[in-house]
């Protein structure tokens, strides 16, 4: 069973962006999959962030109470429903840098924040297989919605490091804009309001966090690559790691066959 701060609270949802999902992401992975043999036994601790897009997003439930939903709940769903021999326990993070820190110290086994898939992160970690594959926005202050930067010409545009260096590369018109690098996106919104930089790319969970109360302006990028989206485990959780990865292929095997499996029987 799933316990802890989010309970079974996130059981059984089918996600309204079911079909982005397939088209994004699980493009001929369409067959279906064996369980694992390997088990993963006790409890396996996962740290979550409410990114509110469709990694993972809250809403209101019938009965009042917070729930989540989105492709790495569902991801979470499937591991629950066939592993009787592991418990799954939520973590709800605020921070993708607590995540990390969550996972460095050994206080969550695996992180589930719309991470993108980085040379950085490979180094350091265990990486799961795509889930998904997000969107690179462009944050302005001016009007009208931008979606290139061939209006920013010699200007200076902050770029969030959870684009990888490929991605970055790809955008056209990168090579006549100065780039700032930013780990920390509230301080990338808050530079851009105060025009220290012109504008800022960014992933499209970022790009949630940063409009949100804010009067910046976020447009997808036309002609941009699509970040591969993964979850992060420390090295040598091997176990672990098959089960997430099975998980995510028959997530997309489910969804093709217009199935689901974890759905309760009366």
């Amino acid at each position: 069973m799933v316990k802890g701060e989010v309970m079974k609270r996130f059981r059984k949802v089918i996600p309204v962006i079911a079909a982005a999902v397939m088209a994004l992401a699980g493009c001929g992975r369409t067959q279906d999959v064996e369980v694992p043999s390997v088990i993963s036994d006790g409890v396996i601790t996962v740290g979550m962030l409410n990114t509110n897009d469709r990694s993972c997003y809250a809403f209101t439930g019938e009965d009042g109470t917070v729930q989540y939903a989105g492709w790495e709940i569902e991801v979470l769903n499937l591991i629950d429903h066939y592993n009787e021999n592991a418990t799954i326990e939520i973590k709800m993070c605020d921070s993708r840098d607590v995540l990390l820190s969550m996972l460095d110290s050994g206080e969550i086994d695996l992180a589930a924040g719309a991470f993108t898939r980085l040379d950085s992160y490979s180094q350091r970690y265990s990486v799961s297989d795509d889930y998904g594959y997000g969107s690179i926005y462009l944050i302005n202050p001016r009007n009208g919605y931008l979606d290139t930067l061939a209006a920013f010409e010699d200007e200076v545009i902050g770029i969030s490091t959870q684009l990888s260096v490929n991605d970055v590369s790809r955008l056209t018109g990168i090579e006549n804009v100065i780039q700032n690098q930013y780990s920390d996106i509230s301080l990338l919104a808050s530079d851009i309001e105060n025009g220290i930089v012109a504008a800022g790319i960014c992933t499209e969970s970022e790009m949630v966090s940063i409009i949100s109360g804010s009067e910046l302006q976020a447009a997808e990028m036309r002609s941009a690559s699509q970040p591969s989206l993964v979850f992060l485990a420390m090295p040598g959780q091997d176990k672990l790691m098959e089960w997430v990865n099975w998980g995510i292929d028959r997530h997309y095997y489910e969804l093709a066959a217009g199935i689901d499996s974890t759905k309760e029987e009366n």
